[in-house]
């Protein structure tokens, strides 16, 4: 299951250091917190379309402008080629289709150092950081993707004084991958790519170390040793575990070349793994939901559209056509939902080629068009139509397997807009119940909820007083900025087991 556990962010507007941001499955954040939540929507739009740099500033689901606009800028601060970034890290895991590694889940920690390119308005990733296997690797590229430097705390490549194949990353791409050696094997014939010249190196020390001669031994060696997964540490003990030679026996366990080859062996891990760990990362966030803040006024009537729609855009203006498609079976569900939560359901009534959303409440038969209920319904139904179609599963079911998300992100801004106090603090209720319906499907749903409501944080409190929701599940942090120095610090504020906010303001609220 692709899930992505933490996310930290540097130099993005007024976030100077986010610090790494663990997801829980109810994630509240309160204050001037819009340019992290919509850091979700930006990387969903940067790996859905082909871009000419690893992020689309400006797209379909939100609009940073540009990388000189979004890289944080402080009057008090020295702008220099040091500090003229932006970073993005995020930790997942990574699951590898080959059965080459004798394990086949990984964690994985990547980031990604986002500096301006020389044309206007252009953007490049400069440091490429990846953590696997407790190893962290750093890659350098120029604006071209070309690949400068390599270094980690264990193995360190001067690329200039190494004849290699010219290495070039995607640029197109959220994480770099490299281009030289994929889909070749490590013996394939061109002897200056980069992933050849590692195996090479490995083999080298493999034969100084158990003293074989037979080149073919050697290679099946060199394969036995980079199948080996772990940290560094366990590799050794494994790799001393292999029956190789008697000369090999005698290795120690702090032996400098066995660490080294266990060093260079992720680097090459990494290499020949970057385009599927792109995948992956991108996958999680093409999983990403969104939610604007002014959801589109509903209409009276919609002119019927016969197209087939999966997802419900970000301002709900496709919501009529999204209901007219649901079958009948998937609508009963849809109708259990909102009666149950929400005591109302939801029709469609057709004249002629037009279509209005008729509102009736439960237990009577009589309906109204949208429009005459009032704007909060028009706020109200993308969020709460759209949390069902993810946490049910229907938009799996659309998707006939064909990308389909096991994890969704779903980032709302301001559900609370036009809504009474009451209906507030009923939101919070169905964010509890989307987690658990979603959960009951197998689906790993994380929201992410950008709020003002004292009615909705406090009624998550009652919850967890009253052991309807689990303390654990919900996260809620403050972001406080300084208008001196355009600097955002987040606070970190949790519910204990009775409900009671700790680490919270007491002025917040205060009027």
């Amino acid at each position: 299951m692709a899930n992505l556990e933490s996310i930290s962010i540097k130099g993005l507007r007024s976030i100077v250091d986010s610090g790494v941001i663990s997801l829980k499955p109810i994630n509240i954040l309160v204050g001037s917190k819009s340019s992290f939540l919509r850091t979700f929507p930006l990387i969903r739009q940067s790996v859905e379309q082909r871009t000419r740099g690893p992020v689309l500033w400006n797209g379909l689901f939100t609009d940073f402008e540009s990388f000189d606009n979004s890289v944080h800028n402080s009057p008090l601060s020295l702008k220099d080629d040091d500090n003229n970034f932006i970073e993005f890290e995020f930790e997942f895991d990574w699951q590898n289709p080959s059965k080459v590694y004798d394990k086949s889940e990984f964690k994985c920690r990547a980031s990604i150092r986002i500096a301006a390119g020389k044309s206007k308005f252009t953007s490049y990733t400069s440091v490429y950081t990846l953590e696997i296997d407790e190893h962290e690797i750093t890659l350098k590229f120029d604006e071209s993707g070309r690949l400068l430097d390599i270094s980690s705390p264990q193995v360190s490549w001067d690329l200039s004084k190494i004849d290699f194949k010219y290495q070039q990353s995607e640029t197109d791409s959220l994480l770099p991958f490299l281009s030289a050696g994929l889909g070749k094997t490590l013996l394939h014939n061109n002897s200056r790519d980069l992933t050849h010249r590692l195996f090479g190196q490995i083999k080298d020390i493999l034969r100084e170390l158990s003293g074989r001669r037979s080149e073919a031994r050697l290679i099946d060696l060199a394969y036995k040793v980079i199948s080996l997964r772990g940290n560094i540490n366990e590799r050794v003990e494994k790799f001393l575990n292999l029956q190789v030679t008697e000369k090999w026996k005698k290795l120690e366990v702090d032996n400098s070349d066995l660490i080294f080859i266990a060093a260079l062996s992720d680097l090459l891990f990494l290499i020949q793994n970057s385009e599927l760990i792109n995948r992956r990362l991108s996958k999680i966030f093409k999983g990403v939901r969104y939610i604007a803040p002014l959801r589109t006024s509903t209409e009276r009537y919609y002119r019927f559209q016969d197209l087939s729609i999966e997802e419900i855009d970000h301002q709900g203006a496709n919501l009529a056509m999204f209901l007219t498609a649901v079958p009948k079976r998937w609508r009963e569900k849809l109708d259990e939902w909102t009666s149950e939560n929400f005591s109302f359901l939801i029709s469609e009534k057709y004249e002629g080629s037009n279509i209005s959303i008729e509102i009736s409440y439960k237990n009577h038969s009589q309906s109204d068009n949208i429009t005459d209920m009032g704007f909060g319904f028009s706020q109200l139904l993308p969020i709460i139509v759209n949390l069902w179609s993810v946490s049910s599963g229907y938009e799996n079911y659309r998707k006939r397997k064909v990308d389909q998300n096991d994890s969704i992100i779903f980032a709302i801004e301001q559900p609370e807009l036009h809504l009474h106090p009451k209906m507030q603090s009923k939101m919070a209720l169905i964010f509890s119940k989307a987690i658990s319906l979603a959960k009951e499907n197998s689906i790993k749903l994380i929201l992410i909820i950008e709020t003002h409501s004292e009615a909705l944080i406090s009624k998550f409190g009652d919850m967890i007083c009253l052991e309807e929701e689990d303390a654990k599940n919900v996260s809620v942090r403050l972001f406080e900025q300084d208008r001196q120095t355009r600097n955002t610090k987040i606070r970190e504020a949790f519910f204990n087991e009775k409900g009671v906010l700790n680490n919270w303001p007491t002025d917040f609220f205060a009027y």
